[in-house]
């Protein structure tokens, strides 16, 4: 009864693992993207349902049910096409006081995801956010053991490691996360090269407070950043204000927005995208999306 059970995921097993691997490589290459596989997939089991229940009538022509999956192919040839034509995106940078994951694992589901339609995101690595995160190449180094090879060891490995950061949105008109991996003795140096590289910034301080290190030498670097547009600030009654207003003192004066995020929800999400785009277009009338998530 083992031999029964057990053989047939012996015997299966490198089959998947090479389908697995095939998949993480079309998705490092951008063949695939997360939201065309899904919408591929979920059509893909509905049809093949339609397809048995016709073949009990038409016999093998029931696979004519599976057709309209070509649509699919045309659709994301026809956004390969149009998106030679864009110019550069932005590129916004995401911080954040760790150990609060539930928190900022809603935030990144309601204002990143949406932002991705936008622009590009990059931010340094954490467990929190892990499972937002992690594309198919990356769960595939994981499994392979080998995830210990993405993390920046040395000062020196910043440039390397950026210089093969994916900004080209994909074939879902989506643009990727993509992250550092950083150790204690790097994280620092990961930051500022972000920060050169970044034109905006959401920085999630909510329970910050003057014990948070980390979060007071960001909030510092981005007061001196000659680069950052806005840095939009979300904080609650836990945050402490003071001592982040000391640490980015001499910042210019437009540089910080403050937003009252104590409350989370639809509203919430209007108002931090909408700050997120007036920093692109200090005119709101110049960006008909800022115009339109106007409080």
């Amino acid at each position: 009864m083992a031999l029964f059970v057990v053989l047939p995921w012996v015997l299966a097993w490198w089959p998947l693992k090479w389908f697995a691997r095939g998949l993480a490589r079309a998705y490092a290459h951008k063949v695939l993207a997360e939201l065309s596989v899904l919408f591929t997939a979920v059509w893909a089991i509905s049809l093949f349902y339609q397809a048995l229940g016709a073949a009990s009538d038409l016999g093998a022509g029931g696979a004519v049910m599976l057709l309209p999956l070509g649509w699919i192919v045309l659709a994301l040839l026809l956004s390969r096409w149009l998106r030679r034509s864009a110019g550069r995106s932005p590129t916004l940078l995401v911080l954040r006081v760790y150990r609060r994951d539930a928190e900022v694992q809603q935030l990144f589901d309601s204002v990143i995801e949406r932002w991705r339609l936008t622009g590009n995101t990059v931010l340094i690595a954490g467990t929190d956010l892990a499972d937002r995160t992690l594309g198919a190449d990356k769960i595939f180094t994981f499994l392979q053991r080998r995830l210990g090879t993405l993390f920046i060891r040395e000062p020196a490995d910043v440039a390397a490691r950026l210089a093969g950061f994916d900004f080209e949105r994909d074939d879902d008109g989506r643009y990727r996360i993509n992250e550092c991996f950083c150790h204690d003795t790097t994280w620092q140096d990961a930051l500022a090269a972000l920060v050169q590289r970044s034109d905006l910034v959401l920085m999630d301080l909510r329970g910050f407070q003057a014990h948070n290190a980390g979060c007071l030498h960001e909030l510092a670097v981005l007061a001196g950043a000659a680069r950052i547009q806005r840095v939009v600030v979300l904080a609650d009654a836990e945050t402490d204000r003071a001592a982040a207003h000391a640490a980015g003192a001499g910042a210019p004066a437009d540089r910080f927005v403050w937003v009252d995020a104590s409350r989370v929800g639809r509203r919430l999400t209007g108002i931090v995208l909408h700050q997120l785009f007036l920093g692109l277009a200090p005119n709101p009338a110049a960006h008909p999306r800022a115009q339109a998530l106007a409080p």
